[in-house]
């Protein structure tokens, strides 16, 4: 009998990866739009300068935020999947497919966090990824965090026994 409510499946961590990876370049890419955006702004005197002041001010704050953004996305999707993982129907024999698996998504999220390297370290938008502090953190561990919320979720799926 084929299932297609698979909640929390391990394969989910592929999803989250994919997604913080997303979360990562676009917060490090909109920073440096909104940063030159300012900048050619400010110089061209289009702006008076209390919108000036009041843009720099939240440009400043941006990379904090989009980093509480990032902080918070992994927590929640993780939280999420574990919880939504402890409702799919297994049995403990198939957590050794589950390694296997395991396998296969740690070497596709080493895959992405090469990927957020190589545009993070480019010389266009090197300035700007070094304005942020937890992102550049999560993924130099990037794919030890994805498979220690891997196996969490392998044994929370096959801890509880088969149904």
């Amino acid at each position: 009998m084929r299932r297609d409510n698979k909640k929390g499946f391990i394969i989910d961590t592929f999803y989250i990866g994919l997604m913080l990876v997303f979360i990562a370049i676009v917060g490090i890419i909109g920073y440096k739009i909104m940063k030159e955006t300012h900048q050619s702004m400010t110089e061209g005197g289009i702006m008076d300068e209390e919108y000036t002041d009041y843009v720099g001010n939240y440009e400043n704050a941006m990379p904090k935020m989009i980093d509480q953004i990032f902080i918070i996305a992994l927590l929640g999707m993780s939280v999420v999947t574990l919880v939504s993982s402890f409702f799919v129907p297994s049995h403990p024999v198939l957590y050794f497919i589950s390694v296997i698996i395991l396998g296969l998504l740690s070497w596709i999220n080493a895959i992405f966090s090469n990927i957020y390297y190589e545009i993070a370290t480019t010389d266009a938008l090197a300035t700007e990824a070094t304005q942020f502090m937890i992102i550049p953190y999560v993924m130099q561990y990037y794919p030890l965090i994805i498979i220690v919320i891997s196996i969490l979720i392998a044994v929370v799926m096959t801890a509880k026994g088969g149904d």
